[in-house]
C-alpha cells in the first residue's frame, strides 16, 4: 500500500501543471553548458576550425564583432571572448517553449551583432518555426549580409515595426485554421496554446508525446505536411511567410515581393490525440517600415 502510495504521489506531482524539478531546471542546466563551452580549452583546440569553413567574405565583414551560430554548426566558429554560444547551443533542442525564449532573449540582450546561419533542422521538422521565438528574432532584427551558397551571415539591425493583436479564438485540434490576409508589409503571427489530455500527462512522463504534424496549404494551393513541435507554438510564431528553402528565405529576410503567403493549417499526426480537444489560436498582425529596411 505504501509503494502504491509513494507512486501515485510522484505521478501527481509531476502532472501538476507548473511544477519544475530544481535539478532539471533548464536555465541552470543550459548557462553551466554554455559556459563549458565557451571557456573549455579541450573544445576550444578541437574545433578551432574557422578559416577551414568560413569565407573570406565572412570573416571580413564580421572582424571582431560578437557572434553566435544557428542552429548547430559549431565547427565553424573558433572559440573565445567574440562567440558567445546561445545557452541552448544546438537550436534544434529548445524543444519547450522557455528554452526557445531563452535562446530568443540572448540573442537580445547580449546583442549580437552576427549570426553564422544554415536552414537546417531535423526529424522532418518544419525549419525556422521549430523555435518560434527565435525565427521573430531573426526576421525583425536581423538581416542578410552575406550567403554562401547555403549558409547565410546575418547581421544585426534596427527594424521599425508595429505589432498588433488581430484575433484570439477556441479552435479544436484537427481544425482548419484560415490565415489572416494582409497586405504586402504585413506579416502574420499565430500563436496556438495546447495541453496535454490525462493520457498524454501519463504519456510524457514515461517517454515522450508521439509526432505532431502540420500541414500548411499556401495561397498558390500548394501544400507541404512537415512535423512541428506543437507546445513550441504557444510563442508567436511568424506563420503568414514560412520559408522552405534557403531562396524563399533570402526572400522573406530581404522582405521581397511575391513570397508566397500561408493560406491555412491543419494539426495532424498520432501525437494529436494526446493533447485536449479545445485549443486556443491567437493571431497578431506586424507591419514592417520598409525605409529601416538595407537595400
Amino acid at each position: 500500500i505504501r509503494w502504491s502510495i509513494g507512486i501515485l504521489l510522484v505521478v501527481t506531482i509531476m502532472i501538476v501543471p507548473g511544477y519544475k524539478w530544481r535539478f532539471m531546471d533548464p536555465g541552470t542546466v543550459i548557462n553551466q553548458t554554455a559556459d563549458v563551452l565557451k571557456n573549455d580549452a579541450s573544445i576550444t583546440q578541437k574545433y578551432d576550425t574557422r578559416k577551414l569553413h568560413l569565407s573570406d567574405e565572412f570573416r571580413s565583414l564580421m572582424g571582431d564583432a560578437s557572434y553566435t551560430v544557428i542552429p548547430w554548426e559549431l565547427s565553424v566558429v573558433q572559440f573565445g571572448d567574440n562567440f558567445i554560444p546561445l545557452p541552448v547551443y544546438q537550436t534544434y533542442s529548445a524543444y519547450t517553449p522557455v528554452l526557445d525564449r531563452i535562446d530568443a532573449e540572448t540573442l537580445r540582450e547580449k546583442d549580437i551583432q552576427y549570426i553564422f546561419f544554415a536552414l537546417d533542422t531535423i526529424d522532418n521538422r518544419f525549419p525556422l518555426i521549430e523555435t518560434p521565438a527565435i525565427w521573430k528574432e531573426l526576421f525583425l532584427n536581423y538581416e542578410i549580409a552575406a550567403r554562401d551558397d547555403k549558409k547565410f551571415l546575418l547581421q544585426r539591425v534596427e527594424k521599425d515595426y508595429e505589432e498588433s493583436l488581430l484575433t484570439e479564438k477556441q479552435i479544436e485540434r484537427n481544425e482548419r485554421v484560415e490565415i489572416p490576409v494582409c497586405e504586402e508589409n504585413e506579416y502574420i503571427e499565430m500563436g496556438i496554446s495546447s495541453d496535454l489530455n490525462l493520457l498524454g500527462k501519463v504519456a510524457k512522463i514515461f517517454y515522450k508525446i508521439p509526432e505532431v504534424n502540420m500541414e500548411v496549404e499556401f495561397t498558390d494551393g500548394t501544400k507541404v505536411e512537415k512535423r512541428v513541435l506543437l507546445d513550441n507554438l504557444a510563442n508567436d510564431c511568424l506563420i503568414s511567410v514560412l520559408p522552405l528553402n534557403e531562396g524563399d528565405f533570402q526572400n522573406v529576410m530581404e522582405h521581397a515581393g511575391g513570397v508566397k503567403r500561408v493560406k491555412q493549417i491543419h494539426l495532424k499526426g498520432s501525437g494529436l490525440k494526446y493533447y485536449k480537444h479545445a485549443m486556443r489560436v491567437q493571431f497578431k498582425k506586424i507591419v514592417v517600415d520598409k525605409s529601416t529596411i538595407s537595400e
